[in-house]
C-alpha cells in the first residue's frame, strides 16, 4: 500500500468513527472549526439518525461536513507544501545543471591544452604507448581516443584498477587545466548526490537522473566512469550504488564503444561498478 493510500485510509476511518460517535450520543460537547454541538441534546441514536430530531440530525451532518472540509483543507495544504518543495528543488537543480554544463563547455575543456614539453606516453605491462592528442578536440574526446588505442593495442588483456589509474593519471597530469577538468566530475558527483538526498519521490528522482545523464555525451560518460574508478580505489561506494540504482551508465553500456572496447578491456569487478548487468 502506498503512503498516500494509507493516509487517505486513516482519514476515512477517523471520519467513520467520528460519525458513529455522533449518532450514539454521549455527554459533553465537541468544538469544530465550523460548529459546536451540545451532545446532551442528542438523547439516543434514533434522535440523530431518524425520528423527529431533525435539529440534531442537521447538526450531525454539519459536523461531518466540517470534518470533510477540514480534511480537504489539510490535503490542499499538503499539496501546496509539495508544490513548493518541487519548485524549490527545480530551481536548485537548474542552477547546478547550468554550472555543470558551463564547466564542460568552457574553453579549458572544449580544447586540449598541454603543458610545455609534455610526456605523452604511458607504460603498460612494460610497453610504452603514445597519447595521440588533437589540440582542437575536447579533453574528454582525446582521453577516450587514447584509451581506445591502448585497449586495441593490448587486445586480449583486461585492465585492473592500477592499470586504469595509470592510464588516467598519466593523461591528466599533462593537462594545463587539470584542476578544471577534474572539477567537472566533482560537480557532477554533487548533482547526483543532491538528487538522491532530496525529498522527491523515487519516480521523480529517476526522472532527474535521466535528465542529468541525457546531457552527457559518450566521451563524458566514459571519463566520469573512469574518474570514479580512480577516485574510489576500485571499491564499492554509496555513490556507485546510486548510479547503478538509476542505471546511470546505460547509454554507455549500450554503445559500440562499450561493446567493442570497454567490455573486453575492463576487469569484471570494475564493470560491476557501472552496472550490475555488465
Amino acid at each position: 500500500m502506498s503512503k498516500k493510500c494509507y493516509v487517505v485510509g486513516v482519514c476515512v476511518f477517523c471520519l467513520i468513527i467520528f460519525s458513529y460517535l455522533i449518532c450514539l450520543g454521549c455527554a459533553g460537547c465537541i468544538t469544530l472549526p465550523v460548529i459546536t454541538i451540545e451532545w446532551k441534546k442528542i438523547k439516543d441514536a434514533s434522535d440523530c439518525c431518524c425520528g423527529d430530531g431533525n435539529g440534531n440530525l442537521w447538526a450531525a451532518i454539519s459536523c461531518i461536513a466540517s470534518l470533510v472540509m477540514g480534511l480537504l483543507a489539510f490535503l490542499a495544504w499538503r499539496q501546496s507544501i509539495k508544490a513548493r518543495l518541487y519548485t524549490s528543488f527545480e530551481n536548485l537543480y537548474a542552477s547546478l545543471l547550468a554550472q555543470q554544463r558551463n564547466l564542460f563547455e568552457n574553453s579549458c575543456i572544449s580544447q586540449t591544452l598541454l603543458k610545455p614539453n609534455p610526456t605523452l606516453t604511458t607504460l603498460i605491462n612494460r610497453t610504452s604507448f603514445h597519447f595521440n592528442i588533437e589540440d582542437d578536440q575536447p579533453v574528454t574526446t582525446n582521453f577516450c581516443r587514447c584509451y581506445s588505442n591502448i585497449a586495441k593495442a593490448c587486445s586480449g588483456q583486461t585492465f585492473d584498477f592500477p592499470t586504469i589509474s595509470q592510464i588516467w593519471n598519466d593523461f591528466v597530469s599533462q593537462l594545463v587545466y587539470r584542476a578544471n577538468f577534474l572539477s567537472c566530475f566533482k560537480f557532477l558527483y554533487n548533482i547526483i548526490d543532491t538528487i538522491e538526498a532530496s525529498e522527491l519521490s523515487d519516480k521523480d528522482k529517476a526522472l532527474y537522473m535521466e535528465r542529468t545523464q541525457a546531457l552527457l555525451n559518450q566521451d563524458e560518460l566514459l571519463c566520469y566512469y573512469i574518474n570514479l574508478i580512480v577516485s574510489s580505489g576500485g571499491y564499492e561506494q554509496r555513490h556507485l550504488a546510486t548510479l547503478r540504482k538509476y542505471n546511470f551508465f546505460k547509454d554507455l553500456v549500450n554503445s559500440d564503444l562499450y561493446k567493442d572496447i570497454l567490455h573486453s578491456s575492463i576487469a569484471s569487478s570494475l564493470k560491476q561498478m557501472m552496472s550490475s548487468d555488465s
